[in-house]
């Protein structure tokens, strides 16, 4: 009996353990990266942000752009293609212009926030698993990850911090005509804390604060047309040094 009790006791104090090592990770974890609070909500949704005409354009000119390449980011975008461009205030109609996103410079300085000083744009476009492939091996989603594009690194303070950014905004231009999954999933905390899921639809804008955990599920074309989904990010950061 008293065995069993020290047997017991001994669980619980490593279960115990266990659970303050892993809240210390999730604490340290989030301590890690940093903006300066400017957007002051975790996620706002905008439906109909654009025209149709306007999507139709911004399509027609995404398909044609020379620039477009398999995977420009890290490997959270594996199987995916598009085009990255990296600006500030001071150069941003050059890298548009000589990237041949002249078509995207209005929409640009429509959404850009007073208070962001850089900028990372991305295309990103992520091919469907038609319906009748799909399987657990099959994979087009975006993993889990903050927006660090910019590589800025803030060593201020007793904790190195990744600069993340102050809005990410999400266009939504092309999607398969019917699909499954495909959402953009939000959390805090290391995926403790679920903040909530958006579902894409052409022309939505979706603007979330930088230090929101995201990732974006398997799109599936329900349908079997290779459809794709594709969309314009743009990471707004503020920088100081």
């Amino acid at each position: 009996m008293i065995k069993n009790l020290k047997k017991n006791k001994i669980k619980v104090i490593i279960i115990i353990i266990i659970l303050i090592i892993y809240f210390n990770r999730i604490i340290v974890d989030e301590m890690k990266i940093k903006n300066y609070n400017e957007f002051k909500y975790n996620y706002k949704e905008y439906d109909n942000f654009i025209t149709e005409k306007e999507r139709i354009y911004f399509l027609k000119n995404i398909e044609k752009n020379k620039f477009i390449e398999d995977n420009p980011l890290n490997d959270y975008f594996k199987n995916t293609k598009g085009l990255l461009i990296e600006f500030s205030r001071s150069n941003d109609y050059e890298e548009f212009k000589v990237n041949g996103l002249n078509f995207l410079y209005n929409y640009y300085k429509k959404i850009r926030k007073p208070y962001a000083t850089d900028f990372i744009l991305n295309i990103l476009i992520i091919d469907a698993i038609n319906e009748k492939d799909n399987n657990i091996f099959k994979k087009n989603s975006v993993k889990y990850h903050h927006d660090t594009t910019l590589n800025l690194v803030d060593n201020s303070e007793f904790i190195k911090k990744d600069i993340v950014p102050e809005c990410v905004s999400v266009l939504y231009i092309d999607l398969p005509k019917n699909f499954k999954k495909g959402n953009l999933r939000l959390y805090k905390f290391f995926k403790w804390y679920y903040i909530g899921k958006i579902k894409p639809e052409k022309r939505k804008l979706v603007e979330f604060n930088g230090k929101i955990l995201h990732g974006v599920e398997k799109i599936i074309d329900t349908d079997n047309n290779n459809g794709r989904r594709i969309s314009i990010v743009l990471e707004q950061y503020i920088k100081k040094f």
